[in-house]
This record gives structure tokens, C-alpha cells and sequence, in this order.
């Protein structure tokens, strides 16, 4: 693996990081990595077993229901990155069929996986492909809260929804509330599964976050794929004592790549911005004054340090990262920090509830600009939006 620009690359090797760090013990026991005591070992563990999925992926039919569960449990996984190209091409077959296939699935689960799975891919497909499931007011069916997976599936599609997709929005609604009315009822692995997704969507949640948990939940599913399970273990420990010897190296990685890059990502510039924002909200306070909303959104975007954790995101791209993506990273951000509130309340002689409500339309409606970036065609590459995306992602977990 190597980082930062041709000054500041670096061959990682894992037997140095077993010298210098100190780890955790792994989360899934050593019973996993016995087998591998050295990196080509575990390389070599981690290609059979690679092999051995890729195997899985080909045989199973591009237009059935279980490639699109075993696309997603890949996904969910964390390991996805390993199989871009078989996930790419089995995703596109999809999309050249999808309004057929659709059409005739009665299935909700599968109509919203299907959905979900091609957003993600970024393909701008139809929402259109949940009407059948409208009743004739309008709502969506309420025979549909019999099948909790189902419902489940609908509100993980429903958060990748753009502006103008009334249906998304019912869906988002109607899915939320039924399932956190229905959590109590079930067994207490469902529930868990539903409180956390109610939480953390797919679409809000950090993937290696997010297939730490996903782990432990696809072992205890009994249609779970040995090798898939082995493989995502396997990965998960070695990526995960890759990032704690990056961790160790980030300020010397930082303060090169800043270097190579320029004005645009100089820390020096950076912070002094953040310091020139934030002795603006200091003569605020001091004069006691309340800016309008507007005044504040300008400060806070970069005193709550959005944009130098944006910036921060690009570390490690290389050449991945043009002049146009720094000028594009450097646009509005759109994240404010809480402190808003009492701004907007002043402003519009609010009460604390109703200031809530309208940051919360303000953040559903900034997740539905993110949304609509992420389908193709984008304004910038697919890695660089990914990292802006898993910027964002951060400020959700962190609020939470």
C-alpha cells in the first residue's frame, strides 16, 4: 500500500507493524489468523478464500433474488472492494432489466433491495417501482407491516431518495414509524437489528462501522455462506491492523501530502480560517449579539471544522486527486453545529421544538443534495465523492 504523493510514498509492511504496535487482541480470537504467521501467509489465506467467493458470485444468476442478497451481504461485509468488477457487471445486467424485473416482483424486500442495491451503484433508477405497493388513498399498503424484512429493505431504499420523489418520502415515513412501533414485538434479534438500523442506515453509516456489526449478525443467520463469513473475519482483522499503523504515521502523512497539494490543503490556511470563524463567534458573544441564521450558517460551516475534515479525507489518493476536486471540496459545506438553533429561534421567534424541525428538514433536504451527487454522472470521481460521503457519514455517527 503505498501513500501520498511520489514524495511521500511509503511500502507498508505488516511484519513492521507487528514490531513497533501494540494491538488489541482480535475481535474474533486468534482461532482466525493461527493459520497466518507472516504476510504471505495471510495474503495467501486471503487470495484462496477470495477465490473461493469469486467462485460463489459466478455461479449464482445476475437477474435472481439471491445474487442481489449475496451483492449485498458482500457489501455489508465491508469486502466489496475486493469484487468491484463482478459486483459492477452484475449490477449493470440488473439495471439493463430493471423496470421488467421489477414490474413483475410482487415482493417488497426485493423491489426495495433491488432499488437500494442500483442507487448505491449509483444508476439512476426509478422510484416508480413502488407504486404497486400504494393504496388507492394514496398510502402505502398497511398489509405490508407483515413482513418486517420487507419493510426493512423499504426503509433502507427509502433514504436514498433525491428531491421530488414524493414516494420515497411516504416510504421513509410510513417504514420508520411502523418499525418502531413494531420493534417491541419481535424477537429480540430482530428488534436489535431493527433499533439499530432505525439508528444507523446503510446510507448514514460508516462501512467498517457498520460491517463490525454486520459480522455478528450474518454468522447467526442460518442462510449465511461459510467462506463469505471466513473471508470478511479474515479482512476485517488484517485491515484493521493496516489502519492502526496508519494511525501511527497520520501527522507525518498529513503534513507531506498538505505539501505536495499546495494552498488548497495548507493546514497553515486551514486553521487560519477556523481561527479568523471562530473570533467572529467570540465578538458575538462579548457584544452579546445574535446574528441571523444566515450570518451564523457562514461561521459555523467552518468553525465546526467540516471542511478541514473534508480536506483531511483526501489523504492517500495520490494522483486520484485533481485541482477541480479541491475546488469542488472547497465549495458549501453542509453540515452546522447546534448552536444554530438559538439563532434561528431568535430570528423567527421559534420555540426550540420548531427550530429542531426546521434543522431537521434542512439535513433531510442536504442528505437528498448528497444523494443526487452520487448518481452518475457525478461532477467529480467516485472516490472522491465516497470520501466526501464518509465525511458526512462521520458528523452522523457522532450525533447519535
Amino acid at each position: 500500500m503505498e501513500f501520498g504523493s511520489s514524495n511521500c510514498h511509503e511500502k507498508l509492511n505488516l511484519d513492521d507493524v507487528r514490531r513497533s504496535v501494540k494491538y488489541h487482541p482480535s475481535i474474533w480470537g486468534d482461532h482466525f489468523l493461527t493459520y497466518a504467521s507472516t504476510k504471505t501467509e495471510e495474503e495467501k489465506e486471503l487470495q484462496r478464500q477470495k477465490e473461493m467467493v469469486k467462485k460463489v458470485l459466478a455461479r449464482v444468476p445476475d437477474h435472481s433474488s439471491h445474487k442481489l442478497e449475496l451483492i449485498d451481504s458482500i457489501q455489508r461485509l465491508g469486502v466489496s472492494y475486493h469484487f468491484e468488477e463482478e459486483i459492477e457487471k452484475s449490477l449493470q445486467c440488473m439495471h439493463d432489466t430493471y423496470l421488467g424485473c421489477s414490474s413483475k416482483d410482487n415482493d417488497l424486500r426485493t423491489v426495495a433491495l433491488r432499488f437500494r442495491l442500483l442507487r448505491q451503484q449509483g444508476y439512476r433508477v426509478s422510484c416508480d417501482v413502488f407504486d404497486k405497493f400504494i393504496d388507492g388513498e394514496g398510502n402505502f399498503k398497511e398489509s405490508l407491516t407483515k413482513d418486517v424484512e420487507g419493510m426493512l429493505e423499504l426503509y433502507e431504499a427509502a433514504h436514498f431518495g433525491v428531491h421530488g420523489e414524493d414516494v420515497l418520502n411516504k416510504a421513509l415515513h410510513f417504514s420508520s414509524s411502523r418499525l418502531e412501533s413494531l420493534a417491541t414485538h419481535m424477537a429480540s434479534s430482530l428488534s436489535a437489528l431493527v433499533n439499530e438500523a432505525l439508528k444507523f442506515p446503510i446510507r448514514k453509516n460508516l462501512t467498517r462501522l457498520g460491517a463490525r456489526k454486520f459480522i455478528s449478525v450474518y454468522q447467526e443467520d442460518e442462510s449465511h455462506k461459510e467462506i463469505l463469513l471466513n473471508f470478511a473475519k479474515l479482512d476485517f482483522n488484517i485491515v484493521q491492523k493496516i489502519h492502526q499503523k496508519e494511525l501511527s504515521d497520520l501527522t507525518r502523512m498529513v503534513e507531506c501530502y498538505f505539501w505536495a497539494l499546495g494552498v488548497y490543503f495548507e493546514p497553515q490556511y486551514q486553521m487560519q480560517k477556523l481561527i479568523e470563524y471562530y473570533f467572529e463567534e467570540a465578538k458575538w458573544l462579548y457584544n452579546t449579539h445574535i446574528p441571523t441564521l444566515q450570518e451564523y450558517m457562514k461561521v459555523a460551516i467552518v468553525s465546526a471544522g467540516y471542511m478541514m475534515l473534508a480536506s483531511t479525507s483526501l489523504v492517500g489518493m495520490g494522483n486520484l486527486v485533481t485541482e477541480e476536486d479541491c475546488r469542488w471540496i472547497s465549495g458549501e459545506a453542509l453540515e452546522a453545529k447546534m448552536s444554530a438553533v438559538g439563532c434561528y429561534m431568535s430570528q423567527n421567534g421559534a420555540s426550540r421544538e420548531e427550530a429542531f424541525e426546521e434543522f431537521q428538514k434542512q439535513v433531510s433536504k442536504a442528505w437528498k443534495d448528497i444523494n443526487e451527487e452520487c448518481l452518475r454522472p457525478t461532477a467529480v470521481s467516485e472516490p472522491i465523492i465516497v470520501r466526501i460521503l464518509n465525511a458526512t457519514r462521520v458528523i452522523h455517527s457522532l450525533s447519535r
